[in-house]
């Protein structure tokens, strides 16, 4: 069975977070091309686009996806969420515009299951090249890239993701993650907030952000 972006991202898990931090935040801040107060101020951008993207709803022409985005955020249990992302990534799977990059793309998850990510990388590389608006295709590039230990490469997929869709949870819970590894909890804890708004039921979220918290020593309230 092929896995979701979102199963691979879930792997590093909670054994992540109790040996924090990951990386060491001076080496981190030499060898990553944004520091934490750049990468910071990117977050709240997108955090604002995606406010805004909720303001103009009714601006946006229905789609079944934006349709199923919405049942998501209101769904009114963890299992009616879980049927409605299942809906929602075969979607997202399946916008390939030919049977061309729908044949690249199953390589490329099949290389994924395999375990052979460099293979599965140079696949959506040509995916994303013949279809820079394959959304998927960078969200599935930015999960290979940070197994490959390829953090920089994978953050710059998830914004290109979220440039093209602010409501993308895999991507969203992705960038949580990444900030983890790097130490930048602050901004791991608003990436999984603003999950939150988008898939109120994500077991993700749920399950990593009390821990996060009390590393930095916040409180729920």
């Amino acid at each position: 069975m092929i896995k979701t972006a979102q199963e691979y991202w879930a792997e590093v898990g909670l054994k992540t977070l109790t040996n924090l931090p990951v990386l060491d935040q001076k080496d981190t801040q030499t060898n990553f091309p944004l520091g934490f107060k750049v990468r910071g101020q990117i977050l709240k951008l997108f955090t604002k686009i995606f406010v805004f993207f909720l303001f103009s709803l009714t601006a946006v022409k229905a789609s079944p996806t934006q349709d199923l985005l919405d049942k998501l955020a209101s769904a009114p249990s963890a299992a009616a969420a879980k049927l409605i992302t299942m809906d929602i990534q075969k979607a997202w799977i399946n916008s390939h515009k030919d049977p061309t990059e729908k044949k690249m793309m199953s390589q490329a998850l099949s290389a994924m299951d395999s375990g052979n990510l460099i293979k599965a990388e140079k696949e959506l590389t040509k995916l994303i090249q013949k279809n820079p608006d394959f959304v998927e295709a960078w969200n599935k590039r930015a999960t290979v890239r940070f197994f490959n230990g390829n953090l920089a490469g994978s953050e710059t997929d998830v914004f290109e993701v979220l440039s093209r869709e602010p409501r993308h949870f895999g991507a969203i819970s992705g960038l949580a993650m990444i900030n983890v590894h790097l130490g930048a909890l602050q901004e791991a804890v608003k990436a999984y907030e603003m999950l939150l708004n988008i898939h109120p039921h994500s077991k993700d979220a749920k399950t990593y952000l009390p821990h996060l918290k009390k590393k930095i020593g916040q409180h729920e309230l």
